[in-house]
Parts: C-alpha cells; structure tokens; sequence
C-alpha cells in the first residue's frame, strides 16, 4: 500500500503518477539520443521511444536495465545509445526519485529495479543488443533483477521472456491480468515472479551452466535455515540453526543497491549499508536483557548478512488486539478499561526502560513501532527486535539521513531532520497510543487529531487520565514526567475489578444519562462536503481536481464505488447541483471499456445515471452491463450476476419496462444452475484456489438480497425460498458456538469483521429487509442480535465498505424498519465519532479514504459516501443499492 505508485505525485491524494514531470536531465538524456523520426510519450511513469515505422510484436524476449543512482543517468545514454543503434523501442523511468522508489525495500520483488525496459523486435537482434548494451555497461552497478536471468557477469543487464503489449484479460472486480500468448493463440498470465521462468514452449536463447547439485548448503557453511520468517526486496530474513552452537538464530540479509530513502533525497541508502549500521547497533546493544544478542555477520555471493539472536514472541501489533488487551467496542466499562490498562502500565514500563538503556548507550533507535516490539506476556517483558533505522550519531551520523518510520508514528520534524533522541519518546508514545486505537496513519494528514482523538478516546473508555499523560509526556520528549505520572497510574489501578478479556456485549448502550447529537445536526457536514465537491481542488492540471480512490485509476475512472460516478450521486441524493466539472470529467471517460459489475462496471454506472436522473446514459450503460454479463463468472452483488440483477430491478421499477424484468429472471435461473445445496441453505462456488466468500458485497446474502426482491416483484415463492436458502448460508456460517454471530471475509475466516462490504453489518442489512418483506419476527430478532456483533464506537476506516459509516448505516436501517430511536440514538453517537476525522480545507470537508494514507471524495472509503450516510442520518430516505 505504502509503496503505491498512486501516492507518489501528491502528499494528500491519490493521483495519476503522469502528473510528475520527468526530470529535465532524463528527458534530455532521451531527447537528445532519440532520432526525430521516432515517436516518443510521456505514460505513467515512463518516457518510451519507438521507430514509428515499426510495429512491436505482441511478446518476446526483453532487456531490462537496472543501475544505481549514481550511475543511472550514464547507463541511461549508453543504453539507450545501442537501441538507436539497433532501431529497438525502449521506455525508461522518467524520474530519479521513482526509480529509486522502484528499486526500493518496500517494491514488489517480482517487478523492482527496472530502470529501462527494452524490447527486440526478433530473438536475432536480442542477441545482438543484449551484447551490445553489456560492453558498453561493464563498469556500473545495479540492483540485481530477481524477476529476470542475468546476463554474463554483468551487474546491470538482465532478460526474461514476456509481453511487449498489452494482452490484458478483464476479470469481473475490473482488475487486469497482464498475458502472452501460447501458441493455440489462448492466453496465459505474464508471471512476474520473484525468480527467473521461462514459458514451456520457450527455449533458453543462451547456453546455461549446467548445475545438478540442487541441495541447499548452509549459510557461512554454519547457518542451516530452518524457513523463511519474511521477504522484502532487499531480501530474506530467515530463521535459522547455528551448526556450531546448536541455537536458534535469525539471519537477515541485504542485496546491494536496493534503496532506502533518505531526508530530503540527500544521497543513496542502500540495503547493504543499513544491514551493517544495523550489525553495529546490535553489537552495542547485545548486553542488555531488551535487545538481541549480535552472533555473526558475513557475505556469501554478493549478498550481506547479518546473524542474530532468535527472540521468541508476539509482536505488539499483534498483542494489542487480543481480547485479553483490546478496547472494542470502545464502551465506557470501567472494568474493560482497569484490564486494559494493567497490560499498558508494564508494557509502558518495560518500552521506556528499553529505550532509555539504548539513549545510554549512544543509540538512537529511529524506526520505534509495534512492529518492532515482541511482548513475552507470561514474563511480562519486552525485547526490541529491527533495527535498520538506528544509528550512533557519535559513529555514524550520515545514517540519520535515512528515512526509516512507520507512517503516523513520527512527528512533524522527521522528514527534516531524520530520527533523533526525541523522536524516540514521540514514536513509543505513538506505539503506546497504537495500543488504544491501532490507526494512526491519519495524524501524517492532520497532526492536530491526535490530542482530540485522545481526549475524545479517554471519556469513551473510561481510561485513568494518568494513561493518557503517559503518552503526551513521551511525546513531549519528556521521559522522566511520563515515568511519574505511570507510577501514579499504577498507585490508582484498580485490578480487583478488571474483567479477563473483552466480551460480546448483551445490550446496545443506554442514552439516557449520555445523550447525543441530534440526527439533524449533521445535514451542516453534508452540506460542507457537498461544497468541497462543487468546487474541487485547483492543481496546475486541472482548476477542479476530484479526489477519488486509486483503484478507479486501474479500474474505470468512473467506477461507482471508487471513481467520479460516487460524489456525483452523492450531489444529486443530497439535494445539490451536480458540478459541471464533474459532469465533465464523468463525459470524458464515456467510451472506456468496463466489465459488468455494480461496485467497478456498468451496472453501478446505469445505478448512478438513475440517480442524476439521465435515462437515456442509464439504459446505455444497462445494455453494456447486460450485453458484457456473459464474460464473467461472478456472482456476487458486487461484481457478477447478482448486481447486475439489482440494476435491472431498479431500471424495471422507474421505467417499467417488462424487458428488465425478464432480464433479471433469466440472471436467477442462472444463479439456480450455480447454487450449491447443503444442510444449512446454499452458497455459490468460487474458484478452485479460493475459500467460500461470506457477507453482503461478495458472499450469498448480497445474491439472497436480489433474489428477495425479484420475488417480491414477480409473487414467486420458489424465488422467495432460494432467497431464504442463499441467507441462511450465510447466517449459519457467521453462528459461533456461544451462539454468537461473527463472520469475517470467507466461512473458515478467523478475523471478526463488523462491516458493510465484510462482516456483520452488510449482512443485518440484508436480514433486516428480509423482516421487512415477509413478515418474518425471527429476521428481526436476528438482525437485533446482529446489531451487538456490528457496534463499535471506533473503527480504523469511516468509510461505507470497511468502516464506520456502513455501520451506521445499518442502525438507520433497524431505526427506520422497528422506528426505535434507540437504533437511531446508536446512529448518532456513532457518527459523532466519526466526524473526528474529517478534514476541513478551504474548499469545505474531506475525510481519509482507506487507512487514512490519502483523502479521497469517493464512495467505498471517502467523503460521498460517508455524506450520504450523514444525510440519510438527518433526513430519513431510502438506502443507495439496497432499496428498490
């Protein structure tokens, strides 16, 4: 996510990385070497270069090109040089700071490090240019290409077999699959691993080594791997036997020019660099009970490792969301919050000795997060584990130059200054914070949250405000007060009283000692987020840039869910002009192709076109969602055939055109044909390779929900009962043994999701339409149960898929159905909280699209969808794709 190519033009949104102009000596290094008889185009993140009289062919051999910063722009003209010279297309990264980012740690491994991508027109002249490009690149160095083969000894020059166009096959979430071609002309996928692979029917076009021995040898012929812990690319981290000693060790390892980024681009970092600064910390910080012992480092090939004490334990990510240690659902129980905060006050004490011995030593740690500290409950003690963003500013000051964080735990200065003494206390009071409310990403776009979201967190919970003094203390850089005021916290505990772990709660809160906002108060939010719609942001390229989620740049940018579809119904459900600009924009992608579905396809865009009240677009898009289902197999209400059906039955019900209806039968009967029957009701199969789905948008209660109201519309009984079976799958998978409803994603999930798009609420909301479209008191009293499995009063996202807002969503639809306004008091104090997190700019209010990495105006995680639940909330109304 962090190293989304989406984030890299704009620190508040996603946004299209062609919007980053090249770097004036890339560009020149191309123009001047390209003949004025070629084509050149600026695309994403490349500048290619093609013959214009010449036609690539679909797939061959191609050359790749890596370098190191400090070499790359002299391999840029080499290489490029030799394509002249052998009239071969080439494209090249445009920007140095993207190919470094490409080149980086966090980057997919099977497609880092390629700075130039070359494609021969016939293996004949791939010999010939692999050669050429190899003599001229003897001298420079580069990251090794882990998806390709070497070639000779180069360090730069690398080749594997692929696609040079595009061969994409469409699935039916509007994702792509990039393939070549077999030899029948059907298509296969591109694989892009981390390893060399050749298709079946391609010869090797170079004689190999012959290696037979395929045994794996011990490490330094000492380190005998025992797996593999984790892989990034700058390479393994292994859990190992020491031969000699016979211990359990950790060896991490590090390929050379592999990035790492560095403040204010001051000069490359690379892995292997950090590998050893890393050994030299470890080595100071062996003698302490806090840190691993430091055993051994070596290289073997051209690779750097470093070898470590095994520390056994659960990382406190991990840890703090055990219901031994969790806050959910975030109630005011005095007995959650004393056993929660018995876990804060050794865990606190424990981190603060730690990092104090380390300052002692001339450490820095730099990178402090709950990924990096294991917790040993039973001890009740701590141990710090990764240190690649630590130095000794005494030794080593350059590697304070490295930028080695986890997002939201640093604070504001660090991108300036690189880690200090004081940026320690800040990023464990963070990892303290984290243990309260893990979401922390949101503080990178607006610092001044943070104390609110405290406070706020504080009252809801019931925390000792020692707690809270604890954290600010630390982040204040001030240790010594933090230590005072946690002993005080610990003189006024309270254990006697705290419960063992979170439990499911057996009633919804009670408002009459606590009473909320009015629903009508939040019609002013969805008034300011309709006014930051109408006028959009003023960029260099666009007087009215929308914000919306970087899937829909993958996608289809008018994508209903993600894309410019989402804030125009939000306009026009909420009572305000649709802008011209964003009609504009949604006019402008018209033509693009799309698959068939609701969530990314032409059915939510014949859904979005009934609401702007465009009848004309609306049937268009419906004959492409009906024409396009077939390509698909799909079922689901998100992307396949039940979706599609729910357009249909909307289309029928405001046009009444019997053509709709009979379309949506025809999809049932297709629906029938794929159902699987069991005890318990029926599901729909998904691909050999992956687990059953569960839930409103992928699992059979999105199909019950169609199916419910085709029956309802046609008076079929037998569809009312395949309605009924295709629900009660779901709800029999989610029953525990407790007799409690819990789902996550998938029947044999173990996480417990609360959501619209997965979880609890996305399948009350099909429950309770089911009550109240039969009669039925049993769908009531399910959903009512359900309620208790979907409140919380915090969630990382706000968002309607995996967030607050389809929550609320959810009592708005128990408040309106049962007209208790206890559902609709949850409603409020729910979206109270949310509110926390919008963002106001100039132009109105914004809220963080998905892990609060960006902000975005779409429908799944952003701003429009979140307003048109704010809006439902003050002024009533049916509930966008889930009525009729």
């Amino acid at each position: 996510m962090y190293n989304n190519s989406y984030m890299l033009g704009d620190n508040e949104y996603f946004t299209q990385p062609a919007i980053m102009k090249p770097d004036e000596a890339i560009a020149q290094a191309v123009s001047s070497t390209v003949p004025e008889s070629w084509s050149t185009k600026h695309h994403s993140i490349w500048l290619s270069a093609t013959p214009s009289y010449q036609q690539l062919p679909e797939q061959g051999f191609k050359i790749h090109v890596s370098a190191s910063t400090e070499d790359a722009l002299s391999i840029i003209r080499a290489t490029l040089q030799q394509c002249i010279e052998f009239d071969t297309s080439f494209k090249v990264i445009c920007r140095q700071d993207i190919a470094n980012q490409m080149a980086s740690k966090a980057t997919g491994r099977g497609s880092s490090g390629k700075l130039i991508t070359i494609y021969p027109r016939s293996v004949s002249i791939f010999k010939q240019l692999i050669q050429a490009i190899y003599e001229v690149t003897k001298e420079f160095n580069g990251p090794y290409i882990l998806s390709d083969k070497r070639y000779k000894d180069s360090k730069v020059v690398y080749y594997r077999y692929g696609g040079f166009k595009l061969l994409p096959q469409q699935k039916a979430d509007g994702s792509q699959v990039a393939c070549i071609k077999k030899p029948d002309g059907t298509l296969i996928k591109d694989e892009r691993e981390a390893f060399y692979k050749l298709p079946e029917w391609i010869q090797e076009p170079f004689k190999l080594t012959d290696s037979s021995d395929e045994s794996i040898a011990p490490l330094n012929d000492r380190y005998e791997v025992i797996e593999a812990l984790s892989f990034s690319n700058s390479g393994g981290v292994y859990k190992a036997k020491d031969l000699q000693t016979s211990q359990t060790v950790v060896v991490k390892e590090a390929r050379p020019y592999v990035h790492f980024s560095s403040v204010a681009d001051q000069g490359a970092i690379y892995a292997d660099q950090v590998l050893q600064n890393e050994f030299s910390v470890i080595k100071t910080l062996s003698s302490s009970r806090y840190f691993p012992t430091a055993i051994d480092w070596f290289t073997e090939w051209e690779h750097s490792f470093l070898v470590e004490e095994y520390i056994d334990g659960t990382p406190l990510r991990n840890y703090r969301g055990k219901k031994e240690v969790t806050l959910v659902p975030f109630v005011a129980d005095v007995a959650s919050a004393e056993r929660f905060q018995q876990h804060f006050i050794w865990i606190a004490r424990e981190t603060i000795a730690a990092v104090t011995e380390a300052h002692q030593r001339g450490v820095v740690l730099g990178d402090v997060s709950p990924n990096n500290i294991l917790v040993d409950e039973q001890a009740k003690t701590i141990r710090f584990i990764d240190f690649e963003g630590a130095y000794h500013p005494e030794q080593n000051a350059q590697m304070q130059r490295a930028l080695l964080t986890t997002p939201g735990f640093s604070n504001e200065g660090f991108m300036d200054t690189g880690a200090t003494y004081k940026g320690d206390w800040f990023a464990l009071a963070m990892a303290l914070y984290s243990m309260i409310f893990p979401a922390l990403h949101i503080f990178s776009l607006a610092p001044e949250k943070r104390w609110q979201l405290l406070h706020k967190l504080q009252n809801d919970c019931a925390l000792n405000p020692h707690l809270t003094e604890v954290i600010q203390k630390l982040a204040d850089g001030e240790p010594e007060q933090a230590k005072s005021a946690l002993v005080k916290l610990a003189e006024t505990a309270n254990p006697q009283i705290a419960n063992t772990s979170a439990h499911f709660i057996t009633a919804l809160p009670d408002y009459d000692q606590h009473p909320v906002a009015n629903a009508k108060d939040f019609a002013l939010r969805v008034n300011k987020i309709a006014a930051f719609i109408s006028q959009g942001i003023k960029t260099n390229i666009d007087p009215h840039f929308m914000p919306i989620d970087y899937t829909a740049f993958d996608v289809h940018p008018l994508a209903l869910t993600y894309g410019y579809y989402g804030p125009a119904v939000f306009m026009a459900k909420t009572g305000h002009d649709v802008p011209a600009h964003l009609l504009e924009k949604i006019a402008d992608f018209e033509t693009q192709t799309s698959t068939a579905g609701l969530f990314v396809g032409y059915a939510g865009m014949a859904l979005a076109e009934l609401e702007l009240d465009r009848e004309v677009q609306a049937k268009r898009w419906a004959d492409y969602a009906l024409d396009s289902m077939s390509k698909f197999d799909a079922v689901s209400f998100a992307h396949g055939l039940a979706g599609v059906g729910y357009m249909c039955l909307k289309l029928y019900t405001r046009y009444h055109d019997a053509v709709y209806l009979e379309h949506a039968g025809s999809i049932a009967q297709q629906l029938q044909l794929r159902a699987c029957d069991t005890e318990h009701g029926c599901y729909f199969p998904v691909a050999e390779d992956e687990e059953t789905p569960v839930g409103f948008a992928h699992g059979s209660a999105g199909v019950a929900l169609f199916l419910l109201y085709l029956a309802k519309l046609t008076h079929n009984t037998t569809t009312l009962e395949f309605a009924k079976a295709a629900l009660a799958h779901d709800i029999q998978a989610g029953l525990t043994a407790e007799g409690e409803y819990k789902w996550g994603k998938t029947v044999d999930s173990k996480t417990v999701l609360p959501y619209w798009e997965h979880g609890a609420a996305g399948i009350g909301a099909v429950v309770i339409r089911f009550y109240r479209e039969t009669g039925d008191a049993s769908y009531l009293e399910l959903a009512q149960s359900i309620a208790l499995s979907a409140y919380s009063r915090y969630s990382v996202d706000q968002g309607q898929f995996i967030g607050v807002s389809g929550i609320v969503e959810f009592f708005i639809d128990l408040y309106q159905i049962t007209e208790n306004t206890h559902y609709r008091q949850v409603a409020c104090e729910i979206s109270e909280r949310l509110t926390l997190f919008s963002i106001d700019r100039q132009q109105g209010e914004i809220y963080p699209s998905r892990h609060s990495v960006r902000l975005s105006a779409d429908y799944a995680f952003g701003s429009s969808g979140i307003g048109m639940m704010l809006h439902r909330l003050a002024t009533g109304g049916h509930r966008f794709m889930h009525d009729l």
